[in-house]
């Protein structure tokens, strides 16, 4: 994992919240993929996680503010799976509270929640 504010929420895992948005965040050697985002810029940033046994996933999900955390933490259910304190990374109070226009459009569309909102891993570090 790079040098990134890993945060550690519990004995099970860790989370890292990246702003702005640094469009490649992972190397998985094999089979050779870049894990990242497609449409990078210096407005928004991305959820990384990281459990107790080394394993890394990313979040494709483009947070543009609070509300926007909140939802894909909602979402994905993270609170329940022992990802509790995410909404507390100090990088996320610096985002604007109320969700962006980009966010409300993906948000209505249960397809585009499913494209963005998930976990893109859990690779091994």
């Amino acid at each position: 994992m790079s040098e990134k504010k890993w945060v550690e929420l519990n004995e099970y895992g860790s989370a890292a919240f990246v702003m702005p948005c640094q469009k490649h965040y992972y190397y998985v050697r094999f089979p050779g993929i870049n894990i990242g985002c497609a449409e990078p810029d210096e407005r928004h940033g991305h959820l990384e996680l990281a459990d107790d046994e080394g394993m890394y996933a990313f979040i494709p999900f483009r947070c543009y503010s609070q509300a926007g955390v909140k939802v894909v933490v909602e979402y994905l259910k993270l609170e329940q799976e022992g990802f509790k304190g995410i909404l507390t990374l100090p990088p996320i109070s610096s985002l604007p509270a109320e969700l962006t226009e980009q966010e409300k459009l993906i948000i209505a569309s249960p397809d585009e929640m499913e494209k963005w909102a998930r976990i893109s891993g859990w690779f091994g570090c």
